[in-house]
């Protein structure tokens, strides 16, 4: 009788395989090791408690702008920090709900390294095989989690990425309604000099014509006099009063209207030239604030990268959970064998999920600072 044998370079790789795992697992059990995920794990903590000072530090920087009150084209005030401080309680959130999933997926990963990952008895094949299937039921239930919290904080992430984008273009609504204002400040301000000069050659005919009613000759010296030295003119004008019934009468109540119309744009002149000193203060300002943003906005792109970092936790956990899914879905298929050697298999990871369970459960148990 002919037996098959399998080709050399299937044993081959499968040797190979095995090295290599037993490989891991020496690593992954060593002193060493263990050495590296405790200094992680501190790191871990102190990303966490980066993180939240970044949000607070990021919140700060927006109080100056935010109480000077600058406005849109719509006059509508702009403001940043509640936005912000939308995505700190955001992460507050997330933070908690990954705190009390960490716990559960750590205390759930302990039940299958400590209870199910052991050396068995092959009569406990069985049994092993039932308690996979509980197990895996669990994990079903509880992975779904592990890629909430992910897509949670990748969203974050983006959302606080996105924010200097807001930044951007908030400093450039307020700086074109801040220009807008200059602009129409120094209209205003020629509007009314128009004004004054309309009102000024009205007044100038107002002394021709009590002039030509009242004088011979001269009256053309009395002109020029009314515009070179107005105050003089009206030292004429109270003269003229004096002695004209008609032309006093006329020229006394219209020489006072443009006399006060002509103070009152010149208190207005006064006030738009403060008026534009005070607009160009503001646009300045917001210059201010936009060199003061500039470093905000690389707080936030060193903030979104810490965020990555918590991220980049829950999506190993994902996929630790996804290939322990597949793992055990082989296990417990009915018209899959069970043998020893593949329970070898399956135990390999044990030291990657104790590590994996550590990192969690200190990530649960971690106290961040939340002041």
């Amino acid at each position: 009788m002919h037996l098959a044998q399998q080709p050399a370079t299937v044993v081959v790789e499968a040797k190979v395989a095995e090295a290599v795992e037993e490989a891991v697992e020496r690593t992954l059990s060593s002193p060493e090791f263990s050495a590296e995920v405790t200094a992680d794990i501190r790191n871990l903590a102190q990303t966490v408690k980066d993180i939240r000072q970044g949000f607070r530090a990021v919140a700060d920087d927006l109080v100056a702008f935010d109480n000077d009150e600058y406005k849109d084209k719509d006059g509508e005030v702009l403001r940043l920090r509640p936005q912000w401080l939308g995505y700190q309680a955001t992460f507050d959130e997330i933070l908690e709900k990954s705190h009390r999933n960490a716990l559960a997926a750590s205390s759930m990963i302990r039940q299958y390294t400590e209870a199910i990952l052991t050396d068995v008895d092959t009569s406990e094949f069985e049994d092993v095989r039932e308690e996979l299937r509980s197990f895996l039921k669990k994990l079903d239930e509880k992975a779904p989690t592990a890629q909430q919290t992910q897509g949670d904080l990748e969203k974050l992430a983006d959302d606080v990425r996105t924010f200097k984008t807001t930044i951007d273009e908030t400093l450039w609504k307020a700086g074109n309604k801040c220009a807008s204002d200059v602009d129409e400040a120094k209209t205003h301000l020629r509007d009314v000099e128009k004004k004054l000069e309309s009102i000024s050659d009205e007044k100038t005919k107002l002394g021709v014509l009590a002039v030509s009613g009242l004088l011979i000759g001269g009256a053309c010296a009395v002109v020029a006099m009314f515009v070179l030295a107005p105050n003089a003119g009206k030292v004429v004008m109270d003269a003229v009063k004096q002695v004209g019934v008609v032309g006093a009468g006329y020229c006394g109540i219209q020489g006072w209207l443009l006399h006060r119309q002509g103070t009152e744009c010149e208190i207005e002149m006064e006030e738009c030239r403060l008026d534009i000193v005070d607009k160009k203060d503001r646009l300045r300002e917001l210059v201010g604030h936009q060199a003061a943003l500039a470093q905000t906005k690389e707080r936030i792109a060193a903030l979104a990268e810490k965020v990555d970092t918590i991220t980049a936790i829950w999506r190993v956990l994902k996929c630790d959970m996804q290939q322990l899914q597949e793992q055990l879905a082989l296990v417990v298929d009915p018209d899959m064998q069970v043998t020893r050697r593949f329970l070898k298999k399956l135990r390999r990871p044990r030291e990657v999920y104790n590590r994996l369970a550590d990192l969690l459960e200190l990530y649960a148990k971690g106290k961040f600072e939340l002041s």
